[in-house]
Formats: structure tokens, C-alpha cells, sequence
């Protein structure tokens, strides 16, 4: 009977039905659904008792004393202590500018001839290891061998460990 009605209220675009019939309560609560909402999860009383059981057990945090001279002044903190920068012309600031770009071009060049000189000792390392291998490969063998005695180097760090069989992760474990 009520699916009836209710095709009836959707084909010819009726209202659900009004407050005198019997059955308004109920075609009311389906007018009224959302699909986009969810229903709540009924809360089993023993669970949120052990929830708040667990909050109570907390320990209580015991803050750090506090120094008092690590607060500051509030009287150095006002605004009128604020700075009044002077104001610079236009010729002042067209200087700093190109000084500026000067210095930045001054950098520059010594950072590209660092670069260079480094390639350099580079390139001739490497010429002359070639020479030498033609040479004597013993001799290269020498000179390419790092020395451990001249860089010490102890380094320790996390293990690799092979898993515990039989061991099953905390997380992994079904409650009942």
C-alpha cells in the first residue's frame, strides 16, 4: 500500500502526504532521506566505559619550573621603540645598485675560476694516471690504492636483523 502511494507522490509530482493520513510519519522519515549521510555506529556501553577508564589512567604531566628573567621586558616591546629608517635618494640608491651588480659580478667570476682550476687539477690527475698505466701498471695499482692509515674511518650503524618466525604484529591481531 505505501509503495503505491509513493509512486503515486512521484509520478504526479504530489506531496508526500499531508499530516491527516495515517501514514505521513512514515513517508515522511523516506521524503526526508539522504543518501549522503551515514548512520551512526551504536556505542557499546563497555567500551566507552574502558575508553574513559583509559583517559583517567593517564600519568600526570609535571611541567619544567619556569625562569622567570627568560620572559621578556613588555616596556621593549612597545611600538614606539620602533626604528625610523632615513630615508635614501634616488642617487644613493642607483649607487648601491651598481655597486651591487658589481659585486655580484665580481663573485661570479671568482666562483667560475675556482671552477675552472679545479677542472684543471682534475683533468691532469686523471692524463697522468693514464701515463702511468701505459707504463707501469704496478705503479698505477700503488698510486690509485687508497691508504686507510691517513683517513680513519669507523662507521656504525643499524643492523640487518632476519625476522622472528611465529611473530605476528600487534596491529595484525583481531580483538574479540
Amino acid at each position: 500500500m505505501a509503495s503505491s502511494i509513493t509512486k503515486f507522490c512521484t509520478i504526479f509530482r504530489a506531496p508526500a502526504l499531508s499530516q491527516s493520513s495515517i501514514l505521513a510519519p512514515r513517508l515522511a522519515a523516506l521524503g526526508r532521506h539522504d543518501p549522503s549521510l551515514k548512520r551512526r555506529k551504536k556505542i557499546d556501553p563497555k567500551k566507552k566505559q574502558k575508553k574513559s577508564s583509559n583517559i583517567s589512567k593517564k600519568p600526570i604531566e609535571i611541567f619544567p619550573p619556569v625562569d622567570p628573567e627568560a620572559f621578556v621586558d613588555r616596556s621593549l616591546l612597545q611600538n614606539d621603540r620602533v626604528r625610523n629608517v632615513p630615508e635614501v635618494d634616488e642617487q644613493e640608491q642607483e649607487r648601491r645598485v651598481l655597486l651591487l651588480k658589481e659585486w655580484s659580478k665580481y663573485r661570479n667570476q671568482q666562483q667560475r675560476d675556482e671552477l675552472r682550476k679545479l677542472q684543471d687539477v682534475i683533468s691532469s690527475r686523471e692524463l697522468a694516471l693514464r701515463e702511468l698505466k701505459k707504463v707501469s701498471p704496478w705503479h698505477y695499482e700503488e698510486a690509485v690504492k687508497t691508504d686507510e692509515s691517513l683517513f680513519p674511518l669507523h662507521l656504525q650503524g643499524p643492523t640487518e636483523t632476519p625476522p622472528i618466525l611465529g611473530y605476528i604484529a600487534p596491529d595484525i591481531i583481531d580483538e574479540k
